[in-house]
C-alpha cells in the first residue's frame, strides 16, 4: 500500500481493474482496515478492460500454459494480467505468480518497487 499512496501523492497515473479492487478490499483483516483502503482506493479511477473478449481467452491461454508446466496460480491473476496486455498498462506488483506469467508472455509489463522481488 505504500508504492500505492507514494504513487498517489506524486501525481503518477495509476487506474485500479475492479477485480484488484475486490482482492485488496476481501484481504484486509478487519472492517477499519477495509473502511481505510476503501477510502485510499476511492479516488483511484477504475480501469477499463480492452476487448474483453480476448482478455478472457488470453487469460485461459495463460493459466494453461502454466498448468501444463505443473505450475497453477489464480485464474483471477492471470485475467489481470491479460486485461493489463491487452490494454498496453504495466503492473505494479510484488506477486511472484505475475513473474511466472511474464516468463511465458513477454509482452507484460511489470513494474516491481524496491524490494518486491
Amino acid at each position: 500500500m505504500r508504492i500505492l499512496q507514494s504513487a498517489l501523492r506524486d501525481g503518477d497515473a495509476v487506474l485500479i481493474l475492479p477485480v484488484i479492487l475486490q482482492e485488496v478490499l476481501q484481504g484486509t483483516r478487519d472492517g477499519a482496515q477495509f473502511r481505510r483502503y476503501a477510502r485510499l482506493l476511492a479516488p483511484v479511477p477504475l480501469a477499463r478492460v480492452a476487448r474483453v473478449r480476448n482478455a478472457a481467452a488470453a487469460a485461459a491461454d495463460y493459466y494453461a500454459r502454466l498448468r501444463w508446466q505443473g505450475v497453477t496460480i489464480p485464474p483471477t491473476d492471470c485475467f489481470i494480467a491479460a486485461s493489463a496486455i491487452a490494454s498496453r498498462w504495466p503492473l505494479l506488483t510484488t506477486d511472484a505468480d505475475f513473474r511466472r506469467i511474464a516468463r511465458i508472455e513477454p509482452r507484460f509489463r511489470l513494474l516491481i518497487p524496491p524490494g518486491g522481488e
